[in-house]
């Protein structure tokens, strides 16, 4: 039934919380991202953000690290959904 439910809308794949570290997730999030899926590492600046309330574009979190990265990726996210 999920699958009939699908039929006529566009999906877009995300990996969350990819941990790079683990092999078998890395190689996964890798295939997956070969398929066109959008990858979101797993990085403490999402925690920091959100139990402070805020996300990754405040501006609290420019020299923190990982931001830079973590902005990218939800970037790169929204322009694929903008671009269906």
């Amino acid at each position: 039934d999920a699958i009939q439910s699908l039929e006529g809308k566009k999906v877009v794949k995300v990996v969350n919380a990819a941990d790079m570290r683990r092999r078998d997730e890395k190689e996964v999030s890798m295939a997956l991202q070969k398929q066109g899926a959008f990858v979101v590492r797993s990085r403490s600046v999402y925690v920091r953000a959100n139990n402070e309330g805020t996300t990754v574009f405040d501006p609290k979190w420019d020299k923190v690290g990982g931001a830079k990265e973590a902005r990218s990726e939800f970037e790169a996210i929204l322009a694929g959904v903008l671009g269906l």
